[in-house]
């Protein structure tokens, strides 16, 4: 009995490696520093930080190094490499220019310094066009990779440019406070054109998927598939109400990394599903950056309640390779048997919390009981978006015997019972 036992909970093991949760790496840092941008390029991932410092590490996260060189600001924006270039270009927007490195960090060089403005807050290269824009609203564009520079206008007064894209033949501009929220360039960036009809507010980030392109906005993505002629929202299976600071498109999937957690849409579907798992967060996992390659996806999330700051990642595969890995937000309240059962001393609980039709959160109470109904244990006591979870249950200071386990959300209650054998 104790093999079969024993085998079961391997198995289950290998189970939940297929589904690939979430890894924590080792790169942490403490308010008031804050991780400002992840990316992740060949074998290796990087992290900027408002402090102005980029670290990097070859081994997935166990071991960081600060990879400075010749990198001399004090705050930087933004990471950025040309994902379908053969080079190995990749770029640092920070207040003090745009810094470039050709061989993943060893060594970095200004390459704005005959700009009189170099708070540079966004970049982007297609074509040996290379486009920058400032924190005080001046977008500039180099056709020989930064030796010079021409000023184009792109906006109204006061508006900045968060994000830049090529769509076919066409650039793709998203801009930030009042005023319109998209604009585009057939002329790869001499003169442009508004392209923001159904949009109202200022754009986080663009991206493109298939024959689609998206535009994130404070709760809302948006999706255009007439070349960003007509925009029309996508408001299923992602919870609104919290800002959405960035995406990233890979193979047949975009990624979304939201304040409600992380979410990501086929190339096929205009329904988004999650796949926050195991990350933590209070009440919500609030990752701010995100980056994909053929082997991982990293996120990052400053946790203001904790003061921290964190990395985290799991195998794309675990995503990809098949879309019943990737868990949609359920229709149905319920609650699965323990496993395993009988257990000594852990055991898990999975449960799910319904889909709500304008996106609310849901108060969540799970406690477990003995056979007498005194309560012995607390598991979770919080608000949680609708989502699948999955709790572990520490009974080490238990005796054996049978125990309740009652899940509780909103009027709805679900109760199962579980055997304990020391």
């Amino acid at each position: 009995m104790q093999k079969f036992l024993i085998l079961i909970v391997v198995v289950c093991l290998n189970c939940d490696s297929l589904f690939g949760q979430w890894i924590q790496t080792n790169f942490s840092v403490n308010s008031p520093v804050l991780i400002t941008d992840v990316a992740v390029t060949e074998n290796y991932l990087f992290v900027s930080t408002s402090e102005g410092s980029v670290y990097r590490t070859s081994d997935y996260g166990n071991n960081w190094n600060e990879v400075n060189n010749g990198l001399s600001a004090s705050y930087i924006s933004k990471l950025y490499y040309e994902a379908d270039a053969s080079s190995n270009e990749f770029y640092a927007a920070a207040d003090s220019g745009l810094f470039l490195t050709t061989d993943f960090g060893e060594n970095w060089f200004n390459i704005t310094n005959n700009l009189t403005n170099k708070y540079i807050i966004s970049v982007y290269k297609t074509d040996n066009y290379l486009f920058s824009s400032t924190g005080n609203s001046i977008e500039y564009r180099s056709t020989n990779n930064g030796v010079d520079w021409n000023e184009i206008s792109i906006g109204s007064s006061g508006q900045r440019v968060n994000s830049f894209l090529k769509f076919g033949n066409t650039i793709f501009a998203g801009l930030s406070l009042t005023g319109n929220s998209v604009y585009k360039s057939e002329d790869f960036g001499l003169t442009w054109s508004v392209s923001d009809n159904g949009l109202s507010s200022e754009v986080t980030t663009l991206e493109k998927l298939g024959n689609r392109i998206f535009a994130s906005f404070y709760g809302f993505v948006y999706q255009s598939t007439d070349s960003g002629n007509n925009w029309m929202p996508i408001t299923k299976g992602i919870l609104q109400g919290y800002p959405l600071p960035d995406m990233k498109a890979f193979g047949d999937y975009l990624f979304i990394a939201s304040l409600s957690g992380v979410y990501t849409i086929h190339t096929s579907k205009d329904s988004a599903q999650v796949i926050t798992g195991n990350l933590p967060g209070v009440p919500l996992p609030l990752t701010d950056n995100i980056d994909v390659n053929e082997d991982h996806i990293i996120v990052s999330f400053n946790n203001l309640s904790t003061s921290t700051s964190e990395v985290w990642i799991r195998p794309t595969s675990s995503v990809t390779s098949s879309e019943e890995t990737i868990p949609s937000i359920p229709n149905d309240f319920s609650l699965s048997q323990n496993y395993p059962n009988p257990f000594n001393p852990t055991t898990k609980i999975k449960y799910t919390i319904p889909s709500n039709v304008r996106g609310e959160m849901s108060s969540v109470l799970l406690k477990v009981y003995d056979v007498l109904g005194n309560e012995v244990a607390t598991l979770i006591n919080e608000v949680k978006p609708s989502g699948s979870y999955e709790v572990e249950f520490k009974a080490g200071e238990l005796s054996s015997g049978i125990y309740l386990y009652k899940l509780v959300i909103g009027s709805s209650v679900l109760t199962k019972k579980m055997i304990l054998i020391k």
